[in-house]
């Protein structure tokens, strides 16, 4: 994953259920927000039970509502898939400034995901057009 290649610690959940325990003391939450059991919404509610983690929303839709829903359930951000990795980084690294309090450490992440985050080709657009659902 790009995330440990580039330094951070991460631990990947591929459910809800596998997420649980795993957040409690996380810096960073990066999570789908279609899971197989449920949702990353859930998984940033019950995280946020135990620690004010910040969080990223990926997910397949962008529209306005989308994103609205994200940011109403406390994430910082939402990315749309797929998206350029770098992207990714650049959103953690502006995050761990906040998290971490600068100084080059990498924040701990969590990312529960129903499928591997995929690399784009470095040539394509960051933005696409929102599906629509």
């Amino acid at each position: 994953m790009v995330l440990s290649i580039k330094g951070y610690p991460v631990r990947v959940a591929r459910t809800v259920a596998e997420a649980r325990g795993m957040t409690a003391d996380c810096d960073v939450l990066v999570s789908d927000i279609s899971l197989p059991d449920g949702s990353g919404i859930d998984v940033l509610r019950e995280a946020r039970q135990h620690c004010d983690v910040k969080a990223i929303a990926v997910s397949g839709y962008g529209t306005e509502d989308d994103v609205r829903r994200s940011t109403e359930a406390g994430f910082a951000e939402h990315l749309v898939k797929p998206f350029d990795p770098e992207r990714l980084i650049e959103m953690l690294d502006q995050l761990a400034a906040s998290v971490v309090g600068g100084g080059g450490k990498k924040p701990s992440a969590v990312v529960p995901s129903a499928r591997r985050l995929k690399e784009r080709p470095r040539s394509s657009r960051l933005d696409r057009p929102a599906r629509r659902g």
